[in-house]
């Protein structure tokens, strides 16, 4: 069946980024407190606390430090994304398939690196922090999805496209995009980070590469 719809996570699947690294992690690190991130993300690793109320824990914590956009923006002129990425996501429009970004990294980040190329893309989703008229972190966006939930976007989108599961591919390359494949989709792993890319249930494909060119075989036309 042909695609018409191409998913893509967005850290370690368009950037080139070590393992185990987001756009979290950079953030965290650029403000020299990894401790709070261990923190926060322990607490709701231990089930203390939901995903959105780790939003708002660090949403409030950035707000105490009167973090302000500009230190996104140049946090964001750091980001080295896959090569070739342009051309890939021109050639795809061309071909009449819509693209989305379904990440659960910080959308500021991915908005800014990607901007050049926003003109192919459809919808972009992450989490999203809001600035005040001083252009000082103010609040955080609810996100249309949790990070434990693509699935449920994705079948949400299947709907409102009116698209079968086989039209759909997905590129990601995490442990939180497994649950992307209860819905059907093709599932392509991109540079493998926390998950095992040879479990045929979950990946029906995988590669290692530095070019986003290498994707193409996998769209069907």
């Amino acid at each position: 069946m042909k695609t018409e719809i191409v998913i893509f996570d967005y850290d370690g699947t368009l950037t080139k980024s070590e393992k185990g690294t987001n756009t979290w992690f950079n953030m965290w690190k650029a403000l020299d407190d990894l401790e709070t991130d261990e923190k926060f993300y322990s607490m709701f690793k231990r089930g203390e606390i939901t995903h959105k109320e780790w939003f708002n824990l660090i949403v409030n914590h950035l707000k105490k430090k009167k973090v302000k956009a500009s230190f996104f923006e140049e946090l964001a002129k750091k980001t080295i994304l896959l090569n070739d990425l342009e051309s890939v996501f021109k050639s795809l429009c061309e071909q009449g398939k819509e693209i989305y970004i379904l990440s659960s990294g910080i959308k500021n980040l991915i908005d800014l690196s990607l901007r050049d190329f926003k003109k192919y893309i459809t919808e972009i989703q992450g989490y999203e922090i809001l600035f005040d008229d001083e252009r000082v972190v103010s609040a955080g966006k609810d996100v249309d999805f949790l990070d434990e939930q693509k699935d449920d976007y994705i079948e949400k989108l299947m709907k409102a496209k009116n698209v079968k599961p086989q039209a759909i591919l997905f590129v990601g390359n995490g442990s939180n995009d497994e649950c992307v494949s209860k819905t059907g989709v093709n599932m392509l792993c991109l540079n493998p980070d926390d998950t095992d890319h040879n479990d045929s249930k979950i990946w029906n494909n995988y590669l290692f590469t530095d070019s986003l060119k290498d994707i193409l075989p996998f769209i069907k036309d």
